[in-house]
């Protein structure tokens, strides 16, 4: 059989930390993303790769944050109670283009990984400005 690359061991490890987190079985985990339990099985011992859509299941079922699922980065969860995820009212750009970035966003697995990927590039180049750009907003927010 022929060796995993090193990123397909850690997305494996990551799912079966996600899994145990949530106590819960392989059968369990499957379940709830509506894939076979012998499908998820084989996905975490390495056979196959999760495909876009298991991921995205993964991410709305669980409210995994895909970030660290795809790469390790970030909490395990996110938490859907937060106000980033109730409102898009203060972004520079129209509402609408916000709402229609956000819908793409939740339903095209090649969006999320794509912006994910190019996020990523962004945050290595422009972290320390995005940082005081968030730091400052967060300030404002207080009152």
């Amino acid at each position: 059989m022929k060796k995993m690359a090193k990123k397909d061991e850690e997305l494996i490890s990551r799912l079966k930390a996600i899994r145990h987190a949530l106590d819960l079985s392989q059968k369990e985990f499957a379940g709830h993303i509506k894939i076979s339990a012998p499908s998820y099985s084989e996905i975490e011992t390495g056979k196959y790769k999760p495909k876009f859509d298991v991921i995205q299941k993964i991410g709305k079922a669980f409210n995994v944050n895909l970030y660290y699922l795809v790469y390790g980065e970030g909490e395990m969860f996110i938490d859907p109670s937060h106000p980033f995820f109730k409102s898009t009212s203060g972004f520079l750009i129209k509402d609408d283009e916000v709402q229609k970035f956000f819908r793409y966003f939740e339903y095209s697995p090649m969006v999320q990984l794509m912006v994910l990927a190019h996020f990523r590039k962004i945050l290595n180049t422009e972290k320390d400005t995005i940082e005081k750009e968030m730091a400052a907003s967060l300030e404002n927010n207080k009152d």
